[in-house]
């Protein structure tokens, strides 16, 4: 056997489920981008951006990040190293990964000025697929090994926002279902009050 030469494991069915969800996860990105640039305004800070910030001139805050540009490193979990006065923060899929989740949205009402904007999005617990997969006994969307500490729907997202003094002015959908209730993710505009 030649070196450097790949094989492809994969069968064909596996290949279309494979492309079937880099295309649906293409489509939610392009979605969530949208919908930040339309509310983003401003002093942006990033949060838990990883390798996909949404703007280049904004201050990115991960655990990961260190060596580029406007990139801070921090513990989402505890009070962060940066002061008051952004117009607008975005966290994508990230509030449900801390196990300090309060910690988190009172740093962020901290960090916001007065009417600043908060993006925040989160997978939905209420998705129909979950409610299926626990009908039938199966709960293996609960059992992530410690990858989710939280787990919200829209209403218990938007009372948790309230609760940390933020008013909530929009819920979207961001998979192909329009019902926000059983879509599989959710992004929230919120303002601090």
């Amino acid at each position: 056997m030649p070196l450097g030469r790949s094989f492809d494991f994969t069968t064909k069915e596996q290949r279309k489920r494979i492309l079937k969800k880099r295309y649906a996860l293409k489509y939610t990105l392009n979605l969530k981008s949208k919908l930040i640039r339309k509310w983003a305004s401003g002093k942006v800070l990033e949060l838990g951006c990883g390798e996909f910030p949404e703007f280049e001139d904004s201050t990115k805050v991960d655990i990961a990040r260190i060596r580029m540009k406007n990139y801070i490193r921090a513990d989402l979990n505890k009070r962060l190293p940066l002061k008051t006065g952004f117009d607008t923060i975005i966290a994508l899929e990230v509030v449900e990964h801390l196990h300090a989740a309060d910690t988190f949205l009172s740093e962020c009402h901290r960090l916001l000025r007065k009417g600043g904007k908060l993006i925040i999005s989160t997978p939905n617990v209420k998705y129909w697929v979950n409610r299926l997969w626990l009908f039938f006994g199966n709960d293996r969307w609960f059992d992530t090994a410690g990858m989710d500490y939280y787990f919200f729907s829209p209403k218990s997202l938007k009372r948790t926002l309230e609760k940390h003094g933020f008013a909530v002015d929009e819920i979207k959908s961001v998979g192909r279902m329009k019902l926000v209730n059983l879509a599989g993710g959710f992004i929230v505009l919120a303002r601090k009050k």
